[in-house]
């Protein structure tokens, strides 16, 4: 049994059809303009991962192609590490699954010896909470996008999902809790001996303001500025590829912007480290209900690369 993406039962994430959401996808990434002559940004070459969105398409298409850009011509056979948020909160920091993910178009399946080379060497379950990744949107977006990118040629996923990691780190870092340090170096030490392209992505959204997340505050552009400058803030942090400042720089208000990706951006430093980044695109979208999600693309390499 495989695991099918979710969608909602009245298809607004993006079209069932694989021809009308090959061109969704496409128009995203036109739209991001084409490559720059430079051939580290036409080529993809050295990117070794991405922060990218996991808000609809609808309100977060024009970021989702500044990231996947960096990507259009991902070698055949490369293995992506796709680190999402689990949303449910399940009461693990990590879950994997052994269970493909569904396009429209074909079955993207987990690449096994990625994945038994991790499980070999944490030393923890994290296949308990497994059904969690059914309903989970973070990964299913990245998936669909590395599905066009790829046109049906090889390409496997090592799907992750974070729970918050706060209620494990009271005390402070993740890095002094087993579970959490154990899971990023038994990925760290399976990437290293893969032998083949790998690339890490995070499917993270940033701050949640406006009081459909419990703010006083209405929105409007003084709330949508503030969360601008405090995502902004915590980014220099990812461009300076300090997952323990980024953790730092969001958890110093206790995260009242209520940054989701918080758990899943600091896996993706730690498991790069060390690494560089440049942010490539910001933008923020409203939340019919009274919020405002930031969300943002940002490519990480060994050096900043060049927005072209």
């Amino acid at each position: 049994m495989r695991i099918i993406c979710s969608r909602p039962r009245d298809s607004i994430s993006y079209p069932a059809d694989p021809g009308a959401l090959e061109a969704a996808l496409g128009g995203f990434l036109d739209a991001a303009g084409p490559p720059a002559p430079d051939p580290q940004e036409s080529s993809g070459s050295g990117v070794r991962g991405l922060l990218a969105p996991h808000i609809d398409f609808h309100r977060g298409g024009a970021t989702y192609g500044r990231a996947y850009r960096w990507l259009r011509d991902i070698p055949d056979g490369t293995c992506a590490v796709v680190v999402g948020v689990a949303h449910a909160a399940p009461p693990a920091p990590y879950v994997l699954t052994t269970k493909g993910y569904a396009t429209p178009s074909r079955v993207i399946d987990v690449d096994r010896p990625l994945l038994d080379a991790v499980a070999s060497r944490y030393p923890f379950d994290a296949f308990a909470h497994e059904a969690v990744h059914r309903t989970e949107h973070s990964i299913e977006f990245q998936v669909l996008f590395l599905d066009h990118l790829t046109q049906g040629r090889p390409l496997t996923i090592l799907p992750v999902l974070c729970s918050s990691f706060e209620s494990w780190c009271e005390q402070g870092t993740p890095s002094r809790v087993p579970r959490i340090e154990s899971f990023i170096a038994a990925l760290r030490g399976a990437i290293a001996e893969a032998g083949r392209p790998v690339v890490v992505i995070g499917g993270v959204d940033l701050s949640h303001v406006g009081p459909r997340f419990g703010d006083a505050e209405a929105v409007g552009p003084p709330l949508a500025a503030a969360a601008r400058a405090g995502d902004l803030a915590c980014l220099d942090r990812v461009e300076a590829g300090d997952a323990e400042g980024f953790w730092a720089a969001v958890m110093a208000d206790g995260n009242r912007r209520r940054v989701c990706g918080l758990s899943a951006t600091y896996t993706v430093l730690r498991v790069l480290t060390p690494v560089r980044g440049r942010v490539v695109d910001y933008g923020q979208g409203e939340d019919p209900a009274g919020g405002i999600v930031g969300f943002a693309a940002c490519v990480l390499d060994g050096e900043h690369p060049s927005d072209g």
